[in-house]
């Protein structure tokens, strides 16, 4: 029974320890892109994991609610810190995504600390999964950028990813106002 317990978290404290790990390998480049993009996909799958164990064996907590959405936090931050360093986002995209973050996670730290909660709504759980979406389309144009760059289809693909990467900003964005506006919300009930 302890197994189930503790399962969720280990699923989720697993994305933190292979994040480091798929850094390594994207650093030694594209001979390793492969298996980073695996490992990834493979982090990816324990967000999944982590919250059906949670549910389904009653094994939801309050460690678990401020480590899920930290690690995945951690991940993504990480791959699109990897991918800048890369040249294949932009500076300006990568700071919004950053700063969307530190905001929201201050907020959901800080509403823990004084005992309230902030359920995760159906867009923030939308936005993970597509920024999970984007690094992996990312990892396959990182390597077809070896390759392909001069062919005819290359232009098309980078618009068409970069028009998809600027939906997924957005999201991300309206998602961290709502948690804003929610969080002013439940603070303003407390008064």
């Amino acid at each position: 029974m302890l197994f189930w317990v503790w399962l969720p978290n280990f699923l989720t404290l697993t994305r933190v320890i292979l994040t480091p790990v798929i850094s390594w390998l994207f650093i030694l480049g594209e001979g390793y892109m492969f298996f980073a993009a695996l490992l990834f996909t493979l982090a990816a799958f324990t967000d999944s994991c982590d919250g059906y164990c949670a549910r389904t064996y009653g094994s939801c907590s309050k460690l678990g609610s401020i480590l899920d959405p930290l690690a995945d936090k951690i991940l993504v931050t990480t791959m699109f810190i990897l991918f800048w360093w890369g040249r294949t986002i932009e500076g300006w995209w990568l700071i919004c995504m950053i700063l969307r973050d530190i905001v929201v996670t201050s907020l959901r730290l800080y509403l823990t600390f004084i005992g309230k909660s902030l359920n995760v709504t159906f867009i923030a759980k939308s936005k993970t999964a597509l920024q999970f979406l984007v690094i992996n389309i990312l990892f396959i144009w990182q390597t077809v950028y070896y390759y392909g760059k001069t062919a005819w289809w290359y232009n098309t693909g980078t618009i068409a990813i970069k028009i998809f990467m600027y939906f997924v900003l957005f999201l991300t964005l309206y998602s961290g106002l709502d948690y804003v506006y929610r969080t002013f919300v439940i603070l303003k009930k407390n008064n």
